[in-house]
């Protein structure tokens, strides 16, 4: 067996958690976990040290975008998709969930393009941090589209009282 087909073995192996329910239980709410879109799969993965899971949508709450310039940096010079940028936070109560629609009319679309921008970004400019997270997989017919939406959001060039202005129950 190849080392191509042994990757994609493990990969295939991993569950597939779409609900809060079986997410909860292959996580530790405790411990944040780090999303990434997997270009294998067409599903975000979820790690927590190692994959856990692969979904079409999860909720996460208190996140960040961490992006290791390192990699992107290889991924420029290459032109060679690489994982290196992630949607980091911890998986929301079941509760929480339709909160998000509930409380978030600022909710925006988060993007990041490795050969665009160094960071996440969204309409407000480059993202630091969100109160509240949906990581979702967006079929239309045989097409499909990885989004990711945050309310919340803390850009580069927002003032640190914008923090205060989240309502408490979603921090």
């Amino acid at each position: 067996m190849s080392h191509t087909q042994s990757t994609s073995a493990k990969q295939s192996q991993k569950p597939i958690a779409n609900s809060y329910e079986e997410q909860v239980s292959l996580l530790d709410p405790q411990k944040p976990c780090r999303c990434y879109r997997n270009l294998h799969t067409g599903l975000w993965s979820v790690k927590q040290g190692v994959v856990r899971f692969h979904t079409k949508c999860i909720f996460l709450k208190k996140v960040t975008f961490p992006v290791n310039e390192k990699v992107r940096q290889r991924v420029i010079a290459n032109k060679r998709k690489e994982v290196h940028a992630f949607v980091m936070g911890f998986l929301t109560e079941a509760g929480d969930a339709p909160l998000f629609d509930a409380y978030s009319k600022e909710k925006q679309e988060v993007t990041y393009n490795p050969y665009k921008n160094e960071t996440f970004v969204c309409k407000d400019g480059k993202v630091r941090s969100a109160t509240m997270c949906c990581l979702i997989k967006q079929e239309e017919g045989e097409a499909f589209k990885m989004k990711v939406f945050a309310s919340g959001i803390l850009t580069e060039q927002a003032s640190p009282d914008t923090i205060e202005k989240v309502p408490v129950h979603l921090l």
